[in-house]
């Protein structure tokens, strides 16, 4: 089965409560002059209905380097139950088709090239859970406080996902 596109999109084709949409609010206020959000900084209390639907990933080995690892750090219980597992401590790539972990690499990769979130509209590329249909963003994160991309906040659900704002 081949893996379904990710088809880029822009934030204002999600709805303003969907969990993206209510993260890249909190976003646009916490992220630093770098364009990132410093993971210290963040406090998960200020986005308790999004928490379900976080993946973090943080990158693994030195900024020199050329190899690009990724780790899941956390997977919030609706993505485990979207996705039908846990990635917690998993690599990135374990249990993903080839060309779906290729196609998420090259965005982790321009994510950390442009600092900037990346949505899109995709469905699961899983098999038996193809036909969920999700919006994607990836933000941009670090784990030191720096200008280095080596966290990334993902977040993922269907795309009839709807959540109350926190006032």
């Amino acid at each position: 089965m081949p893996a379904p596109s990710l088809h880029e999109i822009e934030i204002d084709q999600i709805p303003s409560d969907h969990p993206i949409a209510v993260f890249t609010q909190y976003f646009g206020k916490h992220k630093n002059r770098h364009g990132l959000l410093v993971a210290e900084e963040v406090d998960v209390l200020t986005f308790p209905t999004v928490l379900p639907w976080v993946l973090i990933l943080d990158e693994l080995g030195s900024k020199n380097s050329e190899d690009h690892t990724f780790i899941y750090r956390f997977v919030g219980t609706g993505c485990a139950t979207l996705f039908g597992v846990d990635y917690t401590g998993f690599l990135f790539g374990d249990s993903l088709p080839p060309e779906a972990t290729e196609a998420r690499y090259r965005e982790f990769l321009r994510v950390q090239e442009t600092r900037k979130p990346i949505y899109t509209y995709t469905s699961v590329p899983l098999e038996g859970r193809e036909f969920k249909e999700i919006y994607r963003c990836c933000f941009p994160a670090t784990k030191s406080g720096s200008d280095l991309v080596d966290r990334f906040y993902c977040v993922i659900a269907e795309t009839d996902r709807r959540i109350r704002p926190r006032p």
